[in-house]
């Protein structure tokens, strides 16, 4: 039809839908690395469950690098 639902009806419509959290498309993702496994990608998110979460534990080691 070309109209947008109403606010209510987009809700129930949302509600109705399978809900993907953030950490489960991070998963699918890091699947999409070539020799990423799921195991490897769950163990991964065991650590840390968000793109921001590994973003931010990587820019910690850019920041302080290993001395010699």
């Amino acid at each position: 039809m070309g109209i947008c639902p109403s606010f209510d009806e987009f809700v129930n419509r949302c509600e109705d839908l399978d809900k993907m959290t953030v950490s489960d498309v991070f998963a699918i993702q890091l699947m999409q690395v070539p020799q990423v496994t799921e195991e490897v990608a769950l163990a991964v998110l065991d650590l840390y469950p968000t793109l921001l979460s590994l973003a931010q534990a990587y820019s910690l080691l850019v920041s302080f690098p290993f001395q010699d």
